[in-house]
Formats: C-alpha cells, structure tokens, sequence
C-alpha cells in the first residue's frame, strides 16, 4: 500500500491540490498498486509513504517507517541561507535532507541539475530515481491564441511577490530600458498580492505604463491570454540552477513567450534543444537582455509557430501522460 503523506493531508486536507502528487498518485495506480492520500492511525509499517518535505519524512522515520518515497521541490539549506537564516538551520536541514535521500527507496528530482547537486554536495549515488520538472497546467489554453491582438501588442507581465529572489527590482530595471527604447507604446501587467509593495517599487523605477491588480487562479488565466512576454528572472546561485519555477508552465500554457535567465538549466537546455522561443535575460547583464527582448518585439510575430512550439512543449517538457508512464514502469520494480 502507498500512501502520500504531506502537512495538508495529515492535518484531514483530502482535497490535494498539487498537480505534481496528482501525477504520482496516477502513476501509482496504473502501476497496479494501490494508494491513499492523508493519514489514518494504524497504518503499518510495511506500507511506503511519500512525501514532499524531507522534514516530515525524517519524522516518519523516527517513527519506524523505512518505506519512503520523497519528491525534493528544492534544496531547503541552500534556500535557507539565501532567506538570511543562520548557519545552523542551514547545517540541520543539511543533516535531515542527507539522511532521508540516503534512505528513501525511490527519489524524485525537479531537473537533473538538482540530482547532480546532491551526489556532489552528499557523495551520494541514486539508483532509483526519477525527473520531471514542476508544472501546475496540463494543457495550452487554445483561447489564448483566438486574440489576434495578443501578439501584435508588446506587452509584458510579471507575477509573484515581492521577494529578492524573485528579482522583482531587476526585471523593472530591464522593463524601464525596454519601455524608455521602444518605438511603440508597451504596458507592463503585474499581478502580486502585495500591491502597495509592488506599486513603490514601479514608481520608484519611474516606469510609465503599468497595471498592479491581485486575480484569483481563474481570473489570471484570463488575464494572461492577453499577454505576449513573461518575465522569469533569476540569479545565478545554486537555489535557481536546480529549479524549475511553475511559472514556466503557466506562461507557456497560455501562449505567452517567457523572458527567463539561463541559470534555470533544465529549462534553458530544453529551450536550447527544442529551438525553443524563449528569450534569454540574465541579472547579471540586463543590458544584452533588454537588446534581445527589442530585437523579438520589433519582428513580426508567427502566431502558429509560437502555438506550435507551446503545444509541443507540452507534448514533451511539461508532458504529464508520458511522465505517467515513465514513472509507473519504475513503481513496478521498486
């Protein structure tokens, strides 16, 4: 018997609200096998738990359970330290995360840049492991491309809060280039529950045209069927060169052709394998970004080609069926 044990469900939440768990839970069934969501008192020993924390792994096996399956979304020390946490929360998780990869009978990793950054930083040598990158829509929004305005507009957008690490602040630096070099007028849409934040930092930055509004899941998908580029900015640093953010998948999902930086490495080696569209905007030099960005806005966009390459990257990055069946083959023999 499998069983996914998270915070949500062990506090009664049955309702699972991850795209990703939904996957490993289907994998598992197709598998043969059966599987549970939450946590009942009695459950045996014998049955393999899956997580998505290394923390609450670890305490399950304090308790006895030696089955257990972890699915790592990042590398929590390394994040830990980037937040302005001191070192020995750092070296704690270090500990904790060591011990649960070590002893957990099946792993899944976000990018194969993430596994390599364990078998490095522990010494450590997967057997049993899986890789499928995170993503929380399953399929193109075909709506998006019925706007035929959507692409002759150079519009922009940027969702998510305001933490550094977000790089808020530097994708308004390159916006106010682009904004202050375009021949045409663009707009830049940002959709965060810290408006009043957000809303400081763009007067600050001096940009012109803009819109700050909070939508709910359904009103933003409307939202972004609207939009030509999105923004995913990050530093180079260890914490970004293993993720993979979700916020690729909702800018592909609905047409939308993401501005992102290169150390996202398992994204940007699929962008590079498939020919992909998406534009290259580094941190560390926003002026050649901004160059690139000018150069796709003032070229006639190919709507079909743009739909073509999203589907596609559905079919194959973001391509949950065929993740599925990958990872039932290897339930069965784990």
């Amino acid at each position: 018997m499998y069983r996914i044990v998270t915070e949500e469900t062990v506090a009664g939440d049955k309702a699972v609200t991850s795209h990703y768990l939904k996957i490993i839970y289907e994998a598992i069934i197709k598998a043969g096998k059966e599987c549970a969501f939450g946590w009942t008192n009695g459950v045996p020993r014998s049955d393999t738990l899956i997580f998505d924390e290394c923390k609450v792994a670890f305490k399950y096996r304090l308790r006895g359970y030696r089955n257990t399956v972890i699915w790592v979304q990042g590398i929590v020390p390394e994040e830990a330290i980037m937040k302005g946490y001191s070192r020995w929360r750092y070296y704690a998780h270090s500990i904790i995360e060591f011990l649960v990869l070590k002893k957990s009978k099946l792993v899944i990793f976000c990018s194969q840049e993430m596994r390599k950054h364990y078998e490095k930083k522990y010494q450590l040598k997967f057997d049993k492991y899986f890789v499928m990158p995170c993503f929380n829509e399953n399929e193109v929004d075909q709506r998006a491309f019925k706007n035929p305005e959507k692409y002759e507009k150079n519009n922009y957008v940027y969702i998510g809060g305001m933490q550094p690490w977000q790089c808020f602040g530097e994708t308004l630096q390159v916006y106010k280039k682009i904004e202050e070099h375009s021949t045409d007028t663009v707009e830049l849409y940002v959709y965060t529950a810290e408006i009043e934040t957000a809303k400081k930092e763009i007067q600050k930055a001096k940009i012109k045209n803009f819109h700050i509004e909070y939508k709910t899941k359904e009103e933003l998908c409307e939202c972004l069927n609207k939009i030509k580029y999105g923004f995913v900015l990050r530093a180079n640093v260890e914490v970004n060169r293993v993720a993979t953010p979700t916020k690729l998948s909702n800018y592909i999902s609905h047409g939308i052709i993401p501005i992102y930086s290169d150390c996202l490495r398992s994204f940007d080696q699929y962008n590079k394998d498939s020919n992909g569209l998406a534009l290259v905007c580094n941190v560390e030099d926003l002026e050649s970004g901004m160059k690139e960005i000018l150069r796709s806005s003032a070229a006639k966009p190919d709507a079909n080609k743009i739909k073509d390459w999203c589907e596609r990257t559905y079919n194959t990055y973001y391509g949950q069926d065929a993740y599925v069946l990958e990872l039932e083959k290897l339930i069965r023999i784990i």
